[in-house]
């Protein structure tokens, strides 16, 4: 889960608030025993709160395996979004919830489901790496691209997930950009690695906001030099690149 105060920052920018007066929460809170009670109790599993929240992201948000399984056995609305296209996978990603991402895809969840600002669920996925989810964000990006997720996907903005990417933090644990570069972000047919956004920023202008900024400056560099090498002859394949940091 997130610390208070990035919680509410994500509440605010990111989250139509919940129709408190349903206390959509109640109903996970007290954990898979009470679910199944509610339910039996005549409590809808498709029900869907004001804005869109349902049961499932309830259940992704509270990090509660039980209850989240319960509800896909129950043919929960796994696909369902908000009135801001957000899906739960959407919020298993950006928390960094592998075991949930794990069992949303392995119950069918669509990968590139696009939220109203045009991102997918790899986009939160990287959004929100730093460092204290670093390790468990890069799992779920591998989960992600290994059910298929378009790595070149453009948002409303024009942004690429290597937009996002250039600026998220890093540290021994791991670095989401070279992970991305090297899973196919670099190689992409859109030339993500120097697409510019609507505002005419490569992924390159966004490193300023990691805490790596000169080695994500390098990373970019080197394999944007390798790939353009690679197209005109040059050389066969892009060569190992250090990593960072």
């Amino acid at each position: 889960m997130l610390g208070f105060e990035r919680e509410e920052w994500y509440m605010k920018h990111y989250i139509e608030p919940l129709d408190y007066s349903e206390r959509a929460y109640d109903f996970i809170e007290g954990g898979v025993e009470q679910l199944k009670r509610r339910v039996v109790g005549g409590l809808k599993v498709d029900w869907a709160w004001e804005g869109g929240w349902t049961l499932i992201h309830c259940a992704v948000n509270n990090d509660d395996m039980g209850c989240l399984q319960f509800l896909l056995d129950h043919n929960g609305p796994l696909n369902h979004a908000s009135k801001q296209g957000q899906t739960p996978l959407h919020w298993a990603a950006f928390f960094g919830n592998e075991k949930a991402v794990q069992l949303l895809l392995d119950n069918g969840a669509n990968v590139d489901a696009i939220d109203c600002h045009g991102r997918n669920p790899l986009m939160w996925a990287v959004s929100m790496t730093d460092m204290d989810s670093n390790e468990a964000n890069i799992s779920c990006l591998q989960q992600l691209l290994e059910k298929g997720s378009d790595i070149g996907l453009c948002d409303g903005s024009g942004r690429t997930v290597l937009h996002y990417a250039a600026g998220t933090q890093c540290d021994e644990r791991g670095c989401a950009l070279e992970f991305l570069l090297r899973n196919g972000a670099a190689y992409h047919i859109n030339n993500i690695i120097d697409k510019e956004d609507k505002d005419r920023l490569t992924p390159l202008c966004c490193v300023h906001r990691s805490n790596h900024e000169m080695e994500h400056s390098k990373l970019l560099t080197d394999w944007s030099t390798a790939v353009q090498a690679k197209k005109s002859g040059v050389q066969d394949e892009v060569s190992p690149m250090p990593r960072y940091p």
